[in-house]
């Protein structure tokens, strides 16, 4: 899918460079996102959007033909003017949402041929729900699969309904593909320290660090843990035999799954 992200940008004097660090990423993943070669989710709409100073539904090229295809179509209608092909084919529901207040839930998206309709959820409107949870500033470490807590919250979103009175929660931005395609770069992830880690769940895990600096953290998927040794999943590329010394770790947070953002 085609999209303005290169001419929104330039409008704004802007550099690919000047650009990642607005929205907390390098420069390697704006010219992918330019592109077309990294899926542009609604969490990217949503930062970039911030950055270049425009509603989110600009980002999106609709201007990809005038023939009228049908909803199983890669092309616009032009009977109804919605592009078939919007972040795999987004309801015209959601379409709605993104052109008007670009807050609707995720549950909008429309089923692909064969596939069950999501169940109905009930959640609050956007405008009720506290924007009040701290997004962390990560420091990307030596490799793409690490990253540092900088000690920065460079960001605050809305509160979850399924942590409306929880403490002590707060969220980052991912950083590195190590556990691609279960959380992309660039996705917002949400984390309960009161909540325990268990095998299964995905979790941040966040090494001592030496002489007062920082230690490294990890995204990863927590396969056990025994009375010595924690061992972690990843999946890109596949590993399931990372293993620290728990002695080695200051802490574990378990980023929590969609259901429980809900309260479902």
């Amino acid at each position: 899918m085609t999209n303005r992200i290169k001419e929104l940008r330039r409008r704004q004097g802007l550099t690919q460079d000047g650009l990642g660090k607005l929205v907390g990423t390098g420069r390697s993943q704006i010219v992918k996102l330019e592109r077309g070669e990294r899926r542009l989710t609604v969490e990217w709409m949503r930062r970039l959007a911030r950055a270049l100073e425009c509603h989110p539904a600009e980002l999106i090229d609709t201007d990809v033909g005038t023939e009228d295809f049908d909803d199983t179509g890669d092309s616009v209608s032009a009977s109804t003017g919605y592009p078939n092909q919007v972040e795999n084919r987004i309801s015209r529901q959601r379409y709605d949402a993104l052109a008007s207040g670009f807050d609707a839930p995720e549950s909008d998206f429309a089923p692909r041929s064969g596939e069950a309709a999501p169940a109905s959820v009930a959640v609050p409107a956007t405008a009720n729900l506290l924007r009040d949870v701290e997004v962390r500033g990560v420091a990307v470490g030596g490799n793409e699969s690490c990253f540092e807590f900088n000690g920065e919250v460079v960001d605050r979103v809305r509160r979850p309904p399924g942590i409306a009175g929880a403490s002590n929660v707060f969220a980052i931005y991912v950083v590195g593909q190590s556990m691609s395609p279960r959380f992309e770069e660039g996705e917002i992830v949400f984390v309960h320290p009161g909540r325990p880690a268990t095998s299964g769940c995905d979790v941040i895990v966040e090494l001592h660090g030496h002489d007062g600096d920082p230690g490294q953290c990890y995204i990863k998927r927590l396969v056990k843990k025994t009375p010595t040794r924690t061992v972690l999943q990843q999946f890109n590329p596949a590993r399931d035999d990372i293993a620290f010394d728990n002695d080695n770790i200051r802490a574990m947070y378990r980023i929590l799954t969609a259901s429980e953002l809900l309260g479902v």
